[in-house]
């Protein structure tokens, strides 16, 4: 990594997100759950998930991660799935023709921990799952998700002419 102020902070993101999940990688947090803190940090050191937990998280999508996260209501409890978050954050960078088009799931949940955002396990103790819970709201989600869908609806009319010959011969 070039060691530039805007590395140097996103490096600094990534820190802060493994002093919460010390073993987070650019899929999620893994292992996914081993009881406790204690014990991930001795499996981390020990070698096990090694190749796994060497995915980077890369600083590019932590930053379109972060702008997506901004634009969203915080809640006081982790309410969306980080998963479901990077998919919802894609679609928007796509929409803005953003460089950046893809974000793992990792540097969703290290853009969250950046933000100040609450993270959470997700799921039961005893479930194997990469994902967090992030602390935004659910409606916020739906509102850029659903704004996705009706650009994305125009443009596909605007390119078909069939669509349109049909919608005329529909009135």
């Amino acid at each position: 990594m070039l060691d530039t102020p805007r590395a140097r902070t996103a490096q600094e993101m990534i820190t802060a997100a493994r002093q919460r999940f010390p073993t987070i990688c650019a899929f999620g947090i893994l292992p996914y759950r081993i009881a406790t803190r204690q014990d991930r940090l001795s499996f981390a050191r020990q070698g096990f998930f090694g190749s796994t937990i060497s995915q980077p998280i890369d600083a590019d999508e932590v930053e379109s991660a972060m702008l997506f996260l901004s634009m969203l209501t915080a809640t006081k409890t982790g309410r969306v799935d980080s998963y479901l978050l990077k998919h919802a954050s894609e679609s928007w960078c796509q929409r803005r023709g953003e460089a950046v088009r893809y974000i793992s799931n990792g540097a969703m949940i290290t853009a969250a921990v950046a933000l100040g955002l609450v993270t959470e396990a997700c799921g039961p103790a005893w479930a194997d799952n990469p994902n967090v819970l992030i602390g935004v709201s659910e409606r916020s989600v739906r509102r850029i998700m659903m704004v996705d869908a009706v650009e994305r609806r125009y443009r596909l009319r605007q390119a078909d002419p069939w669509t349109q010959t049909t919608q005329i011969c529909a009135d």
